[in-house]
């Protein structure tokens, strides 16, 4: 077994999930990696067709000047520009954004559906563990090749546990692509939108929860000690990773941006279908329920296993 050594430890890429509820920024979030140098170029790969957001102050400025490209995925063959964009030893991208991985499931499976000629069918289980594994695939190349810095979106969705009937919230994904999926991240962020009135004036601000708390699955691997960051930017985790950043706990008076209200945190949006869970890990309905844009009736779903 070969040894590993300091250059490529230092040499790790940036793989970051950031899940939450529409409108919370998540796009914005991921796509401030165009104002990393080091992080550029940048392919933006469209499952959403969400990119509106970032359109006018981030993407055109950056495809004037090549540091961003942006591959609309319909079929096959976006999949796989994607996936040699990832892994190939000779891409030309340092940073590969998919937005989201929660659509990009959803286009697997309804590419299998039509290719044996079931469009428009409910998959059966058989389509849902080949699904599963093209997918978990796909994420193990990425941390494998280690080629490019991977960053990707998700929506959200609530999960019940039957037992106590507490709410979790957890990237929306099915089965065992929402629970081992995550595994292939450094960074599992819950991102939330807060607006409140200040005096006369209106004041939205933005929370990425990195660390487990209020029953949301997430998880930091970085140096980052930090609960929730304010005004998060991918540029702070590259410096975090590469530039020896330190971040100093929550309360010291010289880093004003990580001063959480706690409130913030406690907020918890409903946005989602609930489902509720047995912890039986089966493979049918409970997955289609979990399944967006297929129409199946939620029954029972997988609770994750605590982040690390």
């Amino acid at each position: 077994m070969p040894l590993i050594g300091l250059d490529e430890m230092m040499q790790d890429k940036l793989r970051i999930l950031i899940y939450g509820p529409p409108g919370a920024g998540k796009t914005t979030l991921v796509a401030s990696a165009l104002s990393v140098p080091e992080m550029c170029p940048v392919l933006i790969c469209d499952c959403d067709y969400g990119l509106l957001s970032i359109r006018d102050k981030l993407l055109l400025p950056a495809m004037r000047d090549g540091r961003a490209k942006v591959l609309t995925m319909h079929d096959y063959k976006d999949i796989g520009q994607m996936h040699t964009a990832c892994v190939h030893e000779k891409t030309p991208f340092k940073t590969v954004i998919l937005d989201s991985l929660t659509e990009y499931y959803v286009m697997e499976m309804r590419l299998r559906l039509a290719l044996a000629n079931r469009s428009g069918e409910p998959p059966k289980g058989l389509d849902y563990g080949e699904t599963h594994q093209r997918v978990l695939d796909f994420l193990r190349d990425i941390q494998q090749a280690n080629r490019v810095h991977f960053l990707a979106t998700c929506w959200e969705r609530k999960v019940q546990d039957a037992m106590n009937g507490s709410l979790y919230t957890l990237p929306d994904l099915p089965g065992q692509v929402a629970t081992k999926g995550p595994g292939y991240f450094h960074v599992v962020g819950y991102l939330l939108a807060d607006v409140r009135k200040k005096g006369d004036a209106i004041v939205a601000s933005h929370v990425l929860q990195t660390q487990p708390y209020g029953r949301r699955y997430t998880k930091d691997r970085t140096s980052n000690p930090l609960i929730a960051l304010n005004e998060p930017s991918i540029a702070l985790y590259y410096d975090i990773m590469y530039k020896g950043l330190s971040i100093a706990p929550r309360g010291d008076d010289d880093i004003e941006r990580e001063e959480i209200d706690p409130s913030i945190l406690n907020v918890f949006p409903v946005v989602s279908e609930v489902v509720s869970s047995k912890g039986t890990g089966s493979m049918t309905a409970a997955e289609e329920s979990s399944t967006p844009g297929l129409e199946t009736t939620p029954t029972e779903t997988e609770l994750p296993e605590q982040a690390e």
